[in-house]
């Protein structure tokens, strides 16, 4: 898998040996897939299409994923994301 963005993906990144996330321009989910298959191992609902490349930073140790949302019709907004402690 690649970093490059295209007309229907908004991003691919690698957060973690054992998981790669992506996001569509036109879908309002974030998906997590296996890199070694690209078996989709989950995915989350965002409250707006995916406009850009996620990114990851961590705080106090937690890793948490942001996605950029909206734009168009919709005022665009970043999503922070993190697992539960």
């Amino acid at each position: 898998m690649n970093n490059s963005a295209s007309s229907l993906v908004a991003a691919r990144r690698q957060f973690t040996e054992d998981v790669t996330v992506q996001g569509w321009i036109d879908d309002p989910y974030l998906w997590a897939f296996d890199p070694e298959d690209g078996e989709v191992v989950g995915r989350f609902e965002l409250p707006g299409n995916a406009r850009g490349a996620p990114s990851t930073y961590l705080v106090e140790g937690k890793q948490f994923i942001v996605v950029p949302i909206g734009g168009f019709f919709r005022a665009a907004e970043w999503v922070a994301l993190s697992l539960p402690d």
